[in-house]
C-alpha cells in the first residue's frame, strides 16, 4: 500500500493504538457504530475467556445434527443441543476471505485479505485484528492449526497479534510454505515461527496445544482468546484407519461410500472426537461456564455434498447458498444469553468481532466501525431486527457483478451472464431464475450492490507483500505460493502452490512483489528443493513414504491434491534474477544445493523480484520454488 492510497484513505481508517487499545477502522456503507449492548453485570462477564473452533471445507450438512444420514458426529450434535445456533449465517465461499473476515470484521475486498494465495492472503496492517485488539485489552492469545493469511514477515501469526501460535503453513499440509514432506502425521509445525516436530496426528497436535495453552492461561489468571482453526477436513485426507474403517462398511442407496468419502468423513469423526476431549477438559479446568465458544466451518462443502447437501446447491467456491451459508452455534454459560436453540435471521461472520468486543465489553475510548454489526442483543434474547439486512458475499480479484446479495429469503446471484434472482422460500436449489417476475426486489438488490461496490472500490487497487530486510524476520523465505502472477511454460494446468508440482518439475514461471524496509546489500538465495530438504538444484528425490497407508492403492485422486511423486532431476545448469531493474546470472554447479546473489538497493520501498533456471541450450526451465532474502551487514564484502 503506497503513502497516496493511505492518505487517500485517511477518512474511514484509523489505525490502531494497541497499548491502550484507542480505536478501529473503516466505516463501510450500512454498517453499524460499535455499541455495546451491556450485560447485567459487567463485572462479572467482563473477562471471559473466548474460544473459536473454525473447521476448514466441513459443509453445513457434514454433522449428523443437521440431518446426514451416514456420518455420526456426537460431540458436535450435543454443542448443538446447547448452543444458540444462527440458521441465516454466511461466510466467504473460501478459505482465506473467511478467515480475515472473522479477524476484522471487514469485508474481504476491503480488509484486502481475498484470495487463498498469490500474494492475495495478507490482510492490510492499518487494520487491526481480533488478536491484536483482545492482547491489548489484557487477554493472552493463541492459534493452533491453520493461518492460511500470510507465512511470511510482517503477515504471519505473530505479526497480527497472536502471542502463541502452532501452525502449518500454506492453505494445507503438503503445500509449498508448509514443512517438506508433510503427512499429517509426526510433521513439523511452526511454532512461533521456528519449525519444531510434533508427534500424533495433526488435529489431535492442535487440541492438545490449545488446551494446554488454556490451561496455562487459567491457572495465571489470564483470560484468553484461543483460536483452533483446524486443517481438518481440507483434503489431503490423511487419517488414522481406526475413524475411516466405519465408513467402509456403510453402503447408501444401496451402493457403498465411494473412497474419498471413507476418508474424509473420518477426518469428520476424528474432530469429533476431538471436540469431545475439548469439553471434557474445559469442564475439568473449570472454564466451561465463563467461556465463549463458538464452531463454525469456513466454507462450503466438498467431499461429503454428494452424499447429503442439507437441501442446497453449491459447494466450496460457489456463489450459491451450499457454498457460503455456514454452522455458527455459541455457547456461553456464565453469559445469561438467550436459551439454546436456532436463531433466524441473516448474520455473518463479519458480525463476531463487534459481537465479541460487546460481550466482553472490551472498552475503546470511541466509536467503532466494521463492516458486521453486533448480535449481543440478539444472543441475550432482545429484539434486534435484522429483515432489512442486506448482505453481500463475493471474494477473489474484485471483479464487478461477481458477487450474490443476500435479503430476508431473496438470492441475486451475479456471474458471466448477468445477475439471476432465486426465491429461496419455493426455490432452495436455486434453479428458477425469477427476476423478471419480481423486477422491484431485483432492482432494490441491484441498488444495494452498486452501492456496496462504490464502497469498496477504494480498497481494491491496496496490497500487502513480504518486507525484507528487516531484523525480526531475516533471512526470509518465499515460496511459489505468493507468485503475484505466473504462466506455464509447458502445456497443461498444475497447482503451483503443491509440492507435488516442486516434484514434478513443473515448468512454471512466476514472480514476487517485496516491499525493502532499507536501503542496503541484500543477497538472493535460489532453490530448487526447501532447505530442509537438503539436496542439490539438479537432484531428483525419492518416493515420499507416507504415513498413512490407505492411499497407496486407492485409484481416486479426490483422496489428495494429486498421486505420490518421485521428485524428477532437472538439467538445470544456470540462473538468473532480476530485482527491480537489475539483472545478473550465475552458473550452477551440479551439486550446488543454492546459487547466490548480492543486490545492493539503494533505497527502502517496493521492487519487484523475478528468476530463472535455464538447461545447457538457454532456455527456461522453471523459475526458482524457493527463494531465501538476507540483508547483509554494513561492511560486508562480496
Amino acid at each position: 500500500m503506497n503513502e497516496m492510497d493511505r492518505k487517500q484513505l485517511n477518512t474511514t481508517i484509523y489505525r490502531i493504538s494497541l497499548v491502550p487499545l484507542l480505536s478501529l477502522l473503516v466505516a463501510p456503507l450500512d454498517s453499524q457504530a460499535h455499541k455495546r449492548s451491556e450485560p447485567d453485570n459487567e463485572r462479572e462477564t467482563k473477562r471471559a475467556n473466548i474460544l473459536i473452533i473454525l473447521t476448514d471445507d466441513q459443509g453445513y450438512g457434514d454433522l449428523s445434527c443437521h440431518g446426514n444420514p451416514v456420518l455420526r458426529t456426537p460431540n458436535l450434535d450435543h454443542l448443538h443441543s446447547q448452543a444458540v445456533r444462527l440458521t441465516e449465517f454466511h461466510v466467504s465461499g473460501i478459505s482465506t476471505p473467511t478467515r480475515s473476515q472473522l479477524l476484522t470484521g471487514v469485508d474481504n475486498l476491503r480488509n484486502r485479505a481475498c484470495q487463498w494465495g498469490y500474494g492475495l492472503e495478507f490482510m492490510r496492517r492499518d487494520i487491526p485484528t481480533m488478536a491484536e485488539i483482545f492482547s491489548s485489552t489484557g487477554y493472552r492469545t493463541g492459534l493452533f492449526g491453520k493461518w492460511h493469511l500470510g507465512d511470511i514477515f510482517p503477515h504471519r501469526p505473530g505479526d497480527r497479534g497472536f502471542q502463541e501460535s502452532v501452525r502449518f503453513g500454506g492453505a494445507s499440509i503438503q503445500q509449498t510454505p508448509d514443512h517438506w514432506d508433510s503427512d499429517g502425521f509426526d510433521d513439523f509445525y511452526w511454532h512461533n515461527d521456528v519449525w519444531k516436530q510434533y508427534k500424533g496426528y495433526c488435529t489431535d497436535i492442535f487440541f492438545d496445544e490449545a488446551m494446554r495453552f488454556m490451561r496455562e492461561c487459567h491457572r495465571n489468571d489470564m483470560p484468553f482468546l484461543a483460536f483452533i482453526p483446524t486443517g481438518a477436513v481440507h483434503d489431503p485426507c490423511f487419517v488414522d484407519n481406526k475413524y475411516r474403517k466405519p465408513y467402509m462398511k456403510i453402503k447408501f442407496r444401496g451402493q457403498p461410500l465411494p473412497e474419498n468419502v471413507h476418508s474424509y468423513f473420518g477426518m469428520v469423526s476424528n474432530l469429533d472426537m476431538n471436540i469431545g476431549r475439548l469439553e471434557k477438559f474445559l469442564k475439568a479446568e473449570g472454564l466451561r461456564e465463563n467461556t465463549i465458544m463458538i464452531f463454525m466451518s469456513d466454507n462450503g462443502g466438498v467431499q461429503g455434498v454428494p452424499i447429503y447437501d442439507a437441501g442446497m446447491s453449491g459447494t466450496k467456491g460457489s456463489l450459491l447458498e451450499g457454498g457460503h451459508r455456514q454452522t455458527c452455534f455459541i455457547r456461553w454459560p456464565a453469559g445469561k444469553l438467550r436459551q439454546a436453540g436456532d436463531v433466524g435471521g441473516l448474520t455473518q461472520i463479519q458480525d463476531l468481532l463487534p459481537t465479541l468486543l460487546d460481550l466482553t465489553c472490551t472498552g475503546m475510548s470511541r466509536q467503532v466501525k466494521f463492516d458486521g454489526i453486533s448480535l449481543a442483543p440478539l444472543l441475550r434474547g432482545q429484539d434486534q431486527d435484522l429483515g432489512h439486512r442486506m448482505l453481500v458475499v463475493q471474494w477473489g480479484w474484485g471483479a464487478k457483478g461477481q458477487g450474490t446479495v443476500l435479503w430476508q429469503h431473496w438470492r441475486l446471484t451475479g456471474g458471466k451472464d448477468g445477475w439471476q434472482l432465486h426465491n429461496l422460500e419455493n426455490d432452495p436449489y436455486q434453479k428458477t431464475d425469477v427476476l423478471a417476475d419480481h423486477p422491484y426486489i431485483a432492482a432494490r438488490m441491484q441498488e444495494q450492490y452498486e452501492t456496496w461496490w462504490r464502497d469498496i472500490e477504494p480498497a481494491l487497487g491496496l496490497y500487502e507483500c513480504p518486507h525484507i530486510g528487516d531484523p525480526k524476520a531475516d533471512p526470509l523465505t518465499l515460496t511459489c505460493f505468493d507468485y503475484i502472477s505466473h504462466k506455464f511454460l509447458r502445456k497443461g494446468y498444475f497447482n503451483v502452490c503443491l509440492q507435488s508440482c516442486v516434484r514434478k518439475g513443473v515448468g512454471v514461471h512466476g514472480k514476487w512483489r517485496l516491499h525493502a524496509v532499507s536501503a542496503g546489500n541484500y543477497q538472493i538465495s535460489l532453490r530448487r528443493w526447501p532447505a530442509e530438504a537438503d539436496a542439490a538444484i539438479t537432484a531428483g528425490l525419492p518416493l515420499q513414504e507416507l504415513t498413512d497407508p490407505y492411499p497407496e492403492d486407492l485409484p481416486d485422486r479426490r483422496l489428495w491434491y494429486d498421486t505420490p511423486q518421485v521428485g524428477v532431476a532437472l538439467p538445470i545448469v544456470s540462473a538468473k534474477v532480476r530485482l527491480g531493474e537489475k539483472l545478473q546470472t550465475a552458473v550452477v554447479g551440479r551439486d550446488d544445493k543454492v546459487v547466490s546473489f548480492v543486490f545492493s538497493l539503494p533505497s527502502a520501498g517496493d521492487v519487484e523480484l523475478e528468476t530463472w533456471f535455464f538447461d545447457i541450450h538457454g532456455e527456461e526451465i522453471c523459475s526458482a520454488p524457493y527463494v531465501e532474502i538476507k540483508k547483509l551487514q554494513t561492511g560486508t564484502t562480496f
